[in-house]
Order: structure tokens, then C-alpha cells, then sequence
């Protein structure tokens, strides 16, 4: 570990939120589910059940690694961009001292796979995939010519 390298575990959602969501929303696609989530909760939709954990890994003050699970769910992973093999070790052996009852991950691989294997050699429990994803993002909208005609309102002859 070094010295910057910090975990939190954090019990208030709307500073979990605070401090998650612009990092989340700079890939708003593969962030949707985190992002829907974290905003209902902070919003005080109770559909989710007991206290979720969210915690979060990070180096320098910047948060490297999000988690966010709602028990009895799959904990959910996300990161800014690779991570450090030494800042995945540090949050696996964090949340292992944390202790939560992890059914699952989901998130973008390699990141997932990485952790499953990191969270096997620690728990000494085995993973399978079970489902695969992909992510589809709008970035561009291709212009569609303007169709004749205009609007109107529906007279009775428009009805058989």
C-alpha cells in the first residue's frame, strides 16, 4: 500500500453520490446502472431494501474504484479508467475486511474478471460467468430530411 492510497466505506448516500456521480457520468453508457441507482437512492426510493454498501478505493484523493452493492444484489464495480494492479489488491483486501456477503460482480471486464480471480485467491471461492453484456451509446444522431406536410388537428373525418 501507499501512502495515498485510501478506502472508504461510506453510510450516507447522498455524499456517496456527490462524490460519484461526476466520475460516473464521464461514461454515462456504462455507467447506467450505478448512475440510476445511486440517484434513486439519493432521491429516497426505499425499493432497494437494507443499508447498500458503498465504498470506494482510491489514490491521491480521487476515487479509483467504486462499489456499490444493494444486499441481496451483485456488487457493482466501476473505475475511471485501468486499474493499478496494487490499487486492485489494496480494495480486494479492504473489501474482504469489510465482509460483505458478495454474490456477484457486475461490470466491465477485464476489470471483473480481474477481480473475481483476486476475490477467489482471497475467499477461496470459486466464479463462473453467468451473464454477458454489452453496452450501446447514442453519440451521434444522423439528420433525417423534414417530412411534407404539417401538424394538424384530427378532424372527424380522419376516423374509420
Amino acid at each position: 500500500m501507499t501512502q495515498s492510497q485510501e478506502w472508504r466505506v461510506c453510510r450516507n448516500v447522498r455524499e456517496f453520490a456527490a462524490q460519484m456521480v461526476p466520475i460516473l457520468k464521464e461514461d454515462e453508457a456504462a455507467n447506467n446502472l450505478p448512475l440510476g441507482i445511486l440517484q434513486a437512492l439519493a432521491a429516497g426510493d426505499t425499493r432497494y431494501g437494507t443499508q447498500p454498501f458503498m465504498a470506494y478505493a482510491g489514490d491521491g484523493g480521487s476515487p479509483a474504484l467504486m462499489c456499490l452493492m444493494t444486499p441481496p444484489r451483485n456488487l457493482i464495480l466501476s473505475s475511471a479508467g485501468p486499474l493499478p494492479p496494487a490499487m486492485l489488491a489494496f480494495s480486494l483486501d479492504r473489501l474482504k475486511a469489510a465482509k460483505p456477503d458478495i454474490p456477484g460482480v457486475i461490470g466491465r471486464l477485464p476489470l471483473v474478471e480481474e477481480f473475481a480471480e483476486g476475490w477467489c485467491h482471497r475467499t477461496g471461492r470459486k466464479a463462473k460467468q453467468t451473464m454477458a453484456q454489452r453496452i450501446y451509446a447514442l453519440r451521434t444522431i444522423n439528420p433525417q430530411p423534414k417530412p411534407e406536410g404539417e401538424a394538424r388537428w384530427a378532424m372527424p373525418r380522419d376516423v374509420t
